[in-house]
């Protein structure tokens, strides 16, 4: 028996390219199908960048580097609500006690005027050349020191509003 074939030459030319466009036709079908049941529950996902937690070290080995070298600086620490510049400093009579986070922002200065540390003479000075203390800058909003006794760690805390 003879084979079926395409005799004339405009079938043979429309038939292969109407094939090719049911087979991609097909496959948007499938790969569409496929992004509606991936995303059906997309409304229902929190976006949130940056941990909640940020675990800064050895309580010990973060007092004895505060006493050697003074507050300790995040010029750049990214939380779940963005750019959070802060410092860390210890005053306290272990290495347990009277840690504070502080602003880098001094009240007043906009975001770009942060204070910085001089390694010399271990004090904080903004854009200005103002000299602060840690105890004059404004406490860092919305961030809170956690001390882990057991560990021995110290650990900030980016958003203690939220349980």
């Amino acid at each position: 028996m003879d084979e079926p074939r395409l005799r004339s030459p405009v079938a043979r030319a429309v038939v292969p390219v109407l094939g090719g466009m049911a087979v991609i036709a097909a496959l948007f079908g499938i790969l569409w199908l496929a992004a509606v049941v991936i995303t059906r529950n997309a409304d229902d996902v929190q976006n949130r960048s940056g941990s909640d937690v940020f675990e800064v070290g050895r309580v010990d080995k973060l007092a004895d580097s505060v006493a050697r070298n003074g507050p300790i600086l995040f010029p750049n620490l990214v939380g779940p609500a963005g750019k959070r510049p802060v410092g860390l400093a210890h005053a306290g009579p272990t290495d347990f006690d009277g840690w504070m986070v502080f602003s880098l922002r001094p009240a007043g200065n906009p975001a770009s005027c942060l204070v910085s540390l001089d390694r010399r003479t271990k004090q904080l000075e903004d854009c200005h050349g103002r000299i602060y203390q840690a105890t004059d800058l404004p406490a860092a909003d919305r961030v809170q020191v956690i001390i882990d006794r057991d560990k021995g760690t110290l650990t900030l805390d980016l958003q203690p509003d939220v349980g």
